[in-house]
């Protein structure tokens, strides 16, 4: 991390603190800590290198097996995982009823079919388990500049106005999946029940100035309160039934064919 992005960084946590004092940005990671059974099976779809500003789940000493994979072939050497797959997230090298608890994070926002995700994570998933993913907001200003400006401006915002996030890990977005509503109408499809919730961050997108970040967090204060479906980042959960297959098909009648 270069000396501006540090210094940005640190100048964002300092605000952060101060308008904020009881936000949790590990939150999601305490989320899925505690929906990861003990001794159970663990796989998080775009697991990524674990280093850097990558997520990091400590996961590997609490679960039996912790899985990973990733497009990007540094997810070979993430130190997190208990093993590591280069694949698709419409195409997981696994047999179906494989893990108790599939998760992703920030990654639900680039994929280009995510109806195809979902029901691959679903067919992976034991009975009864649960899909969980955070992701932003496609009706958030981030998300709405973001969608807006082509790629290279993502990548111009991280290497110029960025905290330290590295351009290999900048990806191109579709925000397909991205809404309360996308969500549900692709657990209807699908034939299972999407929990949404919509999650308040502090403007971390605006902290590169002290007066874009107050006008973040006026509009937090304000219009996201009214509207929360304006808040920038999701969290959603879907259980897969107990009795049927991520393709809705009759665990019995699979059984008996």
């Amino acid at each position: 991390m270069n000396s501006k992005a540090l210094r940005r960084r640190q100048r964002l946590q300092e605000w952060r603190s101060k308008e904020y004092p009881d936000f949790d940005p590990w939150h999601f990671n305490t989320t899925v800590a505690e929906a990861a059974p003990a001794g159970g099976d663990v796989l998080e779809v775009g697991a990524g290198s674990g280093v850097g500003l990558q997520t990091q789940m400590p996961l590997k000493s609490h679960v039996n097996r912790y899985a990973g994979v990733d497009i990007d072939p540094r997810v070979m050497d993430n130190p997190h995982l208990h093993e590591a797959h280069v694949a698709d997230a419409v195409a997981l090298p696994f047999e179906d009823n494989s893990f108790d608890l599939v998760f992703h994070t920030m990654v639900a926002e680039h994929l280009a079919d995510p109806t195809a995700s979902v029901q691959e994570s679903l067919r992976v998933l034991k009975p009864g388990g649960l899909l969980m993913f955070h992701t932003v907001s496609f009706w958030s200003y981030a998300s709405l500049i973001a969608a807006a400006t082509p790629h290279w401006f993502h990548l111009f915002f991280v290497r110029h106005l960025g905290m330290g996030r590295i351009e290999e890990d900048v990806f191109p977005t579709h925000y397909r999946i991205n809404t309360a509503s996308a969500i549900r109408g692709i657990a209807r499809e699908l034939g299972v029940a999407a929990q949404v919730e919509n999650i308040p961050v502090p403007p971390a997108y605006l902290a590169f100035s002290y007066p874009t970040w107050r006008l973040g967090v006026l509009f937090g204060l304000t219009f996201e309160k009214w509207f929360p479906w304006l808040r920038a980042q999701i969290v959603c959960r879907i259980h897969k039934p107990i009795a049927s297959t991520a393709a809705g098909t009759d665990a019995a009648d699979k059984t008996a064919a």
